[in-house]
């Protein structure tokens, strides 16, 4: 059967949810063939089901779905896709009241999309993920959410519908940088999974913000809900990595058939330190979070990235320090003796002023082309249409939410 043909009949192919563990592991075994990083199989696997305790994918409305593309013929699986289902925002102009109406609405972000190779060239990918769209819209999601992606192969998804919203990034080398003097500022460290009372403080400074944009030019606006569960998981993410390439070896165990509290309590280990918050006269005027990864398979050194820097007072100067202070840390208390070589962010995480200071003081590298290509579609018909039009604004299009 050729590509045109499929094209014209996915009736032949249907979409099952898989729900036994055995055969989710399946189709992370085949993922781990493109995605296994410094891992190997067998942990990758064991991450991904790990990963799948935390409270983003089993907290409230949060979900994680495992589906596959199986022919109806033969039931041979095909190809896999992800979806993580979270609690969501939806912001919207109201002309009779004359106000900004916040409804909690659900998001549904793709990830996991792989063919098994024996399978590759025949567009059951494309059809899994019309598949996967429909039943989000219908069933899993609703009519009033919306869909997102990040895709590693550029304008794919457009095909699917799905509009691109790409973020560039920006790189810090830190592969010559001895000394970093810190701001004369007062700050504290913030560990491992002490992140919920600064998200919880970020959320309401976030929802004003826009609301205002809101009030102002009268567009509609959409968000993941911005929590401290968003954090955690990549922390969780980072530490089971560093877990595995060095603290395993060395004897510590851990027991990951355990609840999540558990798990999250054992891994005691390096790194710890993920943020730093700045404070004026007692209160907290900025933070910034961010999370560890190893480079190379031979993991001698990591880099780190920025999920989210924060300047309560608004000031750019805020921002300035709690990049600079987060670089002090990253040169000066190497995670297991290891130098951080880069520091990464999304350029949408600052404004442009702190970006030519960035290039100016680190001589940073900016408008990298970013491999996570955020993209997005409306489940609505009409909420479509004005996010093509423009009247409608994706917030936090930021490495935050990516899955």
């Amino acid at each position: 059967m050729s590509p045109t043909q499929i094209d014209k009949a996915p009736e032949q192919f249907k979409l099952v949810h898989v729900t036994e563990q055995e055969n989710i592991n399946f189709t992370r075994y085949q993922n781990s063939l493109a995605w296994k990083g410094a891992l190997t199989e067998d942990d990758y696997v064991l991450r991904e089901y790990v990963l799948s305790k935390s409270k983003i994918t089993s907290s409230g409305n949060n979900k994680l779905y495992v589906f596959m593309l199986k022919s109806t013929f033969d039931n041979e699986p095909l190809c896999s896709i992800e979806m993580l289902v979270r609690d969501s925002l939806k912001f919207e102009y109201d002309n009779d009241g004359a106000r900004v109406r916040k409804s909690s609405v659900l998001s549904g972000c793709i990830g996991g999309v792989f063919t098994y190779p024996q399978k590759r060239g025949k567009g059951y990918a494309r059809i899994m993920v019309d598949k996967l769209v429909q039943v989000a819209k219908q069933d899993i999601v609703g009519p009033d959410g919306f869909t997102f992606l990040y895709s590693e192969i550029g304008e794919y998804y457009a095909k699917n519908g799905f509009k691109s919203f790409p973020v560039d990034l920006i790189d810090i080398s830190l592969r010559n940088v001895s000394q970093v003097e810190p701001p004369q500022v007062e700050y504290e460290l913030i560990e491992y999974h002490q992140f919920q009372e600064l998200m919880d403080q970020y959320k309401i400074y976030f929802e004003q913000d826009v609301i205002a944009k809101v009030e102002q030019d009268h567009k509609s606006r959409v968000s993941i809900n911005p929590t401290s569960d968003l954090v955690d998981w990549f922390h969780l993410r980072a530490k089971f990595i560093t877990y595995k390439l060095f603290h395993e070896q060395q004897g510590h165990v851990v027991d990951f058939k355990k609840e999540y509290d558990t798990i999250k309590d054992s891994l005691v280990h390096e790194p710890k330190v993920f943020g730093l918050q700045l404070k004026q006269n007692g209160q907290v005027t900025g933070f910034i979070i961010w999370t560890i990864d190893w480079s190379s398979e031979t993991a001698q050194d990591n880099y780190a990235t920025i999920l989210k820097v924060v300047a309560f007072d608004n000031q750019d100067q805020t921002v300035v320090d709690l990049i600079q202070l987060a670089i002090h840390h990253f040169v000066h208390y190497p995670v297991l003796g290891k130098p951080t070589t880069n520091v990464k962010l999304w350029e949408s995480e600052i404004n442009d002023a702190v970006k030519r200071h960035l290039v100016e003081r680190w001589s940073a590298e900016t408008g990298i082309d970013n491999s996570s290509r955020s993209a997005i579609l409306m489940n609505n018909p009409i909420d479509e249409e004005r996010l093509m039009k423009g009247e409608l604004v994706w917030e936090e299009n930021t490495k935050l939410p990516w899955f």
